[in-house]
């Protein structure tokens, strides 16, 4: 993963030297779903110390809001994780949310071994700041209605989106004036329990913009990053980073071994390329 990731700089109040207050950020786009086999491949582990420090199981109880009152000072622009189920689906929080967090770091754990760095989650519970602040989302949507839109290519990512909107998890719009988008420091990480596309594992939002530069539209919170269920749980902390990465700008279609306008196809290693990349690095 040697250019994918790189962490997005995130700023307030500054805007793009030919934008006014005024101008409006336009929608991010789709690429479409993710293969399952963005989730394939073995999962990077954390730092023996760190795994260590890290709790190896969830507490706290279920919500349906951001945990203000307990969130870790880590920083201002975060990755906030989202358990989100059909209007008539099985409430199995409890059971999953070991797996959500545990999925989180491990997410993670590839960008602390390699570049000492970190996606930033949002963090804290009444238990503590150790654990994963998870908001729990009950759709205005059916199982059935779920159902009949996993059939086409945005159908269930829009009603995701629409989700977190009527939950008050706000993303961005396409009216948002720079001001505005540059006010959403959240972006949403949801785990689907419900009826996604056959044989996928993920979906995200990302604009199309490749400057160079810290007013890069890619840097405002309010996207989205899906992760569907795989067997009895969810596709791997993987498809997790990978779908992170495309919120986070990766990858751009003027990138370097850019094959599809969003993913590359020059070494496995790196998370934001398919299964059908050759291995790079050795062992």
């Amino acid at each position: 993963m040697r250019r994918a990731l790189v962490s997005a700089c995130v700023f307030l109040g500054l805007l793009p030297a030919s934008a006014s207050a005024y101008d409006y950020v336009g929608a991010p786009i789709t690429h479409g779903t993710d293969s399952a086999a963005v989730g394939t491949g073995p999962a990077a582990k954390l730092p023996r110390a760190l795994a260590k420090s890290l709790p190896k199981s969830w507490c706290g109880p279920e919500t349906a809001g951001d945990d203000t009152v307990h969130e870790l000072d880590n920083g201002g622009y975060k990755e906030h994780a989202v358990y989100m189920i059909p209007s008539d689906g099985v409430d199995r929080f409890a059971h999953y949310a070991p797996g959500i967090q545990a999925d989180a770091f491990g997410a993670s754990a590839l960008l602390e071994t390699t570049y000492a760095r970190a996606i930033r989650f949002d963090m804290g519970t009444a238990c503590g700041p150790e654990y994963l602040d998870i908001t729990v989302v009950r759709m205005p949507y059916s199982t059935a209605q779920l159902q009949a839109a996993a059939s086409s290519g945005t159908g269930t990512f829009d009603m995701v989106t629409g989700a977190l909107n009527a939950a008050g998890l706000q993303t961005i719009k396409p009216s948002d004036s720079y001001q505005q988008a540059g006010a959403r420091t959240r972006n949403w990480v949801v785990w689907f329990d419900g009826p996604a596309p056959a044989g996928t594992c993920g979906q995200a939002s990302i604009y199309d913009d490749p400057t160079r530069a810290p007013t890069n539209l890619n840097n405002f919170g309010g996207k989205v990053a899906v992760v569907f269920r795989s067997g009895d749980g969810f596709c791997s902390s993987n498809a997790v980073r990978h779908e992170i990465g495309h919120n986070l700008g990766a990858l751009q279609p003027s990138a370097p071994h850019a094959f599809d306008g969003s993913h590359c196809n020059d070494a496995i290693e790196d998370t934001m390329c398919y299964s059908n990349s050759p291995q790079v690095a050795n062992g």
